[in-house]
């Protein structure tokens, strides 16, 4: 599934798993196509879910878009906020966000 047509229709469907993957889906579509904000809106979205697997992911995607864009401070509040929920999989790379940062975990 990558279309954006695709995206939104799962995205309006009623598998919330589905729903919330084709948002993180939709925000790193949206961020390839130059299309920022749109992709910050998505992953807020995504994370705002609160799925075990892809709030996390809609979280780093945020923060390290918001990091892209200069707004590190709430860049570093989200590698934080995974490093303290005990998400494993992000606890690398929240790490390596937060060392570019100048913030070492």
């Amino acid at each position: 599934m990558s279309t954006r047509q695709e995206l939104e229709s799962a995205i309006a469907g009623s598998d919330p798993d589905l729903a919330a993957m084709a948002l993180v889906d939709l925000g790193q579509l949206f961020e390839r196509d130059g299309l920022a904000s749109q992709a910050e809106a998505a992953y807020r979205e995504a994370a705002a879910t609160g799925h075990p697997g892809q709030a996390p992911r809609a979280a780093f995607e945020l923060a390290r878009l918001l990091e892209s864009r200069g707004d590190n401070e709430e860049a570093l509040a989200i590698y934080r906020y995974l490093l303290s929920g005990g998400m494993t999989e992000f606890a690398g790379p929240a790490v390596c966000g937060m060392r570019r940062l100048g913030k070492g975990a």
